[in-house]
């Protein structure tokens, strides 16, 4: 592309503001395209640290973590980072608020933070993902050593009255609590999420008002067996506790609570001081009693101090040791900020379909615009060139410094920025303290709908909002000043899916759009189960281009409070511009979607491209060296320098926690690490190579030509040698090459339709991303959402596959002939985004069909480690896969993520507390690589994690320590550092 292409995207007025510099709350809960990981690496190291720490079951009390730093330093976007870091692999569930001081029982305010934290999507997904609070309920009742899958669709599907849903739910609760792991868990708590299940509004609504903690009416309490409303002030602390114990019963999973902006508990009188000590011994309280519990603090800097005055010495302790707090620095160095403008300009060019130059990475920006901004922080640095860029977009011009110059210290405050988080905080109070119960009837839903959808015109400067109340729904108008309105018909569909009164409701609000576009929207899930009834008939409706919305109980409370806190401030100094910037309802998912503003700003590109090509020339290891290990639980590493020189040993067990080989080339790291390997093949050790550059297949080469000559001579020069060797079953593998032994892939792999949800879900969207890596699809931008339908075609054939294998061929008629199930789990999508996913994947299929052939070995643990069928007596199975005939990188992480999928597959499935296996990666770097987010990035590291409890040895061989992702690092206990270059 030239230069004027980017020049016109950075000019233009139609797409991202990129140099945003303020986190909103609504953002937290999304990716952050612009995030540059070497940006306060210091403290994500930490957070990776402390979450493996609780998550050790040897941990004994959670943890609390204070962040601080400066106005602007970013520890809001560090917030945001740590909470889709847990989700994306996930880890746990993540919550997040605003520290208050308008609340004298603090743990009730965290519970219902937290509740609100838990109805949001669990993880961002144009499909329309399932919340945290609904992941923890089916993650519940897939609970298979409890629950069986006739049980499951009983509760969720048959026709029962209120007593028999009552008495079944009492049932599963207890066969939960039989097993150990649930044990700790509060009876109630299994009940009320098990209740979750039900598609009936009531037991949605009551359910919530249990968990919050809140009181409910006799008359109520029926629809959830007269369970005890939790009124009490000590109820919320054992709730939240009981949410904890719960998580890391059903995925040894953590709970991170973040409480934000700790200055805001800041008042000079002695009521505040009380409230703020109180706060601080909740949050005390609850991290003694749950170990799986890490509480993240931030705080601006200049305000800590007054706060730490008002603190016993015993709480000061608890927050400043193990882990000591971390200072984020507000100015970065010079390459962190070229860093910083980088990568938001990358994604505008990305999201404008025009491509980056990573030689001119700053371009439109003047030459001296690094030195014009050194000396401020993120957020000044942000503003600035915001400005610069709204200059261009004036004068549609490079833009011009105009004197901007640097050194300078950061500039105040902004009196805007400080009444719009003076406004933030205003709204968060009020929504704490608000009392009004949401709606619980549809005619008090329509009137609080339409008010809200009303309101959102306040929020929103270009577009005017027009809802009225109609039978059935709401009439919806959208335009702007230069358009006509766009009509639609929102209708409220709240009957139950069981019984048929649901599929009779959806007709009647199709007669009443009278043929505008039409939203169904509803209070609780939709049906889950894509074969029954109502959910082809909501198939047909998708069909026809309607779209579905689910309204959580924390949007209707939001939308309620609007309407009091609205009439109390209108007209008040800073209260419009809040509104606009900070979008408190027209962000929300429900009604993002009902007024369609993500389709306001999703460009299409298209295009298959491919990377580089990585070429080397092979350089062959050393001979086969013959250890003789005297002890076979140890490994023979070498002896040690000095007067008396002493064996170098470690227990092979010990590599179950994994080991890293260090060195330039030339350092011996590879020797090591095949020395290793072949004394664990004489334990009868089964060993995997990868083998990027040709080094690996050499070796390979070499020891099938030292057995085959060996065979062939009558001599018995070294016995120790011919035996050793008649041991070994050498396999090399090369996929991708016909003239050798080629490995069949399946796009899904062998059992991953059996797996529970939670997991087949993540599995899927590794396997997408990886496959949408071949043809340049990326997770942000305008390949989003052609990437989030290749996901959910992979989890729905995954589980219709029934363990058949699945090649590309298959997955492309899947989505072309648009499956019925594939549009039900596609959610608010348009089935017209399926015609170019498939074009994509053909081209795909023509450019790369080798790699996608059946083959006569497949992908397989069993195949690879020589296990099973493939297991020759007395012989222990050494296997190497080179991936150079495989082509560019993308093909080979495509390639290699799913075989770290497989190995996943394998340790779920063969879990053990001795080493069974190891698998070495040369040259790690690239599939771990420090910066950057490849399609085998997070399967590897999931991989790290629970490999350790499945006897699977992984050894990473590569240059330098910086070369792998710090995430990793606690991950490996077992180190070889050879020279570095």
């Amino acid at each position: 592309m030239t230069k004027d292409a980017r020049l016109n995207a950075f000019c233009s007025t139609e797409v991202l503001d990129c140099f945003q510099s303020i986190v909103h709350e609504s953002e937290i809960w999304k990716p952050d395209p612009y995030d540059v990981e070497s940006i306060h690496s210091h403290a994500r190291e930490v957070f990776e640290r402390l979450l493996n720490q609780i998550k050790d079951e040897r941990a004994g009390t959670g943890k609390i973590w204070l962040l601080k730093g400066e106005s602007g330093a970013g520890k809001t976007h560090l917030m945001r980072v740590f909470r889709n870091r847990l989700h994306e692999t996930g880890y746990g569930y993540f919550s997040y608020m605003q520290m208050t001081s308008a609340e004298s029982n603090y743990p009730r305010y965290i519970l219902r933070q937290t509740l609100d934290s838990l109805e949001k999507p669990y993880v961002d997904d144009p499909t329309g993902s399932v919340t945290g609070l609904m992941r923890l309920s089916r993650a519940l009742v897939e609970e298979r050593r409890a629950v069986s899958r006739q049980e499951q669709q009983k509760l969720c599907e048959a026709e029962m009255g209120i007593d028999e849903v009552i008495e079944f739910v009492d049932k599963l609760a207890y066969q939960l609590v039989n097993l150990e792991e649930y044990k700790k868990v509060d009876r109630d708590l299994l009940r009320a999420l098990l209740f979750l299940q039900r598609d009936e509004v009531e037991f949605k609504s009551n359910v919530m008002k249990y968990l919050r903690c809140e009181d409910i009416s006799e008359r109520d309490r029926q629809w959830i067996g007269m369970m005890p409303a939790l009124t009490a002030d000590d109820d919320p602390q054992r709730l939240l506790q009981g949410l904890g114990c719960l998580i890391w019963a059903l995925d040894a999973g953590v709970l991170v609570l973040c409480l934000d902006q700790l200055e805001y508990m800041y008042q000079d009188n002695a009521d505040s001081a009380q409230r703020f000590r109180n706060a601080v011994q909740s949050v005390n309280a609850l991290v003694s009693h749950c170990p799986r519990l890490l509480v993240l603090v931030s705080c601006l800097e200049d305000y800590y101090a007054p706060l730490r005055n008002q603190l016993s010495q015993s709480d000061i302790d608890r927050i400043e040791h193990d882990p000591r707090p971390t200072r984020l620095n507000a100015i970065l160095e010079r390459e962190a900020t070229e860093a910083l403008i980088a990568r938001r300009l990358e994604v505008l060019y990305d999201f404008s379909a025009v491509e980056f130059d990573n030689k001119t990475p700053l371009y439109p920006f003047p030459d001296g615009v690094l030195d014009a901004l050194a000396g401020l922080r993120v957020r000044d640095i942000l503003n600035r060139c915001r400005e610069l860029r709204e200059q261009s977009i004036m004068t549609q011009q490079p833009p011009v410094l105009n004197g901007l110059t640097g050194g300078k210290p950061p500039d105040p405050d902004d009196p805007d920025d400080e009444l719009f988080f003076d406004w933030e905080q205003r709204w968060n109070d009020f929504l704490v303290q608000a009392t009004l119960p949401p709606p619980d009837n549809d005619n008090d839903m329509q009137q609080v709908l339409v008010q809200a959808l009303n309101h959102c015109t306040d929020e929103l400067s270009s577009y005017h909002v027009s809802a009225q109340p109609a039978k059935g729904g709401i009439t919806l108008a959208i335009s702007t000043h230069e358009q006509t309105p766009a009509s639609s018909f929102v209708g409220l569909c709240n009957k139950s899916a069981i019984g048929g009164a649901l599929g009779k409701q959806l007709r009647e609000v199709e007669v009443a759009a009278a043929g505008k576009p039409l939203i169904i929207a509803r209070s609780t899930a939709f049906p889950s189960n894509p074969n029954t009834k109502i959910a082809q008939q909501i198939v047909q409706l998708i069909s026809q281009g309607v779209k579905r919305v689910v309204i959580e109980d924390s949007d209707w409370r939001a939308m309620t409070a609007m309407q009091a806190f609205k009439a109390q401030h209108l007209g008040s100094s800073g209260f419009a511009g809040w509104l606009a910037a900070s979008q408190p309802l027209s962000l929300r998912p429900a009604l993002k979607t009902i007024l369609g503003l993500e389709e306001l700003s999703n460009p299409d590109n298209s295009g298959v491209s491919g990377n580089t090509d990585n070429t080397g020339k092979p350089n062959h290891p050393e001979p086969i060296p013959i250890p003789i290990p005297s002890d076979k639980t140890l490994i023979q590493l070498g002896q040690s320098r000095g007067f008396k020189p002493v064996p170098v040993t470690l227990d092979k067990d010990d590599l179950t926690r994994h080991a890293a080989f260090l060195g330039g080339s030339g350092s011996g790291k590879t020797t090591l690490a095949l020395n290793i390997i072949e004394q664990l093949l004489q334990q009868g050790i089964p060993a995997l190579l990868i083998d990027r550059k040709g080094d690996l297949s050499s070796y390979a080469k070499l020891f099938q030509a030292t057995q085959a000559a060996d065979m062939a001579s009558e001599k018995d020069d070294n016995p120790a040698l011919q035996r050793f060797l008649a041991q070994i079953d050498v396999a090399l593998y090369t996929p991708g090459d016909e003239r050798g032994r080629s490995l069949g892939i399946s796009i899904i792999l062998k059992g991953m339709g059996e797996l529970p949800t939670n997991e087949r879900e993540q599995m899927a969207a590794y396997a997408a991303l990886a496959l949408g890596g071949m043809m340049n699809y990326k997770p942000q931008g305008p390949t989003k959402t052609r990437l989030a339908i290749l996901n959910k075609a992979i989890f729905v054939l995954a589980e219709l596959s029934m363990g058949l294998q699945i090649g590309l061929d298959d997955l492309i008629d899947f989505i072309a002939n648009q499956n019925s199930e594939l549009i039900y789990a596609i959610g608010q999508l348009e089935t017209r985004h399926f015609k170019k996913l498939v074009e994509d994947l053909e081209t795909l299929r023509l450019l790369n069909g080798k790699l996608f052939t059946e083959q006569r070995e497949s992908l397989d643990c069993e195949t690879l480690l020589g296990l099973g069928s493939q297991q020759q007596p007395g012989r222990t199975r050494l296997s190497i896969i080179s991936t150079l005939s495989l082509g560019h990188d993308a093909n080979v992480l495509f390639w290699v993520s799913q075989l770290l999928l497989e190995l996943g597959r394998y340790a779920r499935r063969q879990p053990s507390n001795q080493l069974q296996c190891v698998v070495l990666f040369d040259e790690a770097d690239l599939y771990l690589p420090a910066t950057g987010k490849p399609a085998t990035k997070e399967p590897l590291e999931n991989l790290l994690r629970r490999a350790r409890s499945a006897g699977i040895g992984l050894m990473l061989a590569t240059q330098s320590p910086g070369d792998l992702d710090y995430k990793s690092r606690d991950q490996i206990s077992n180190w070889f550092l050879g020279k570095i270059k």
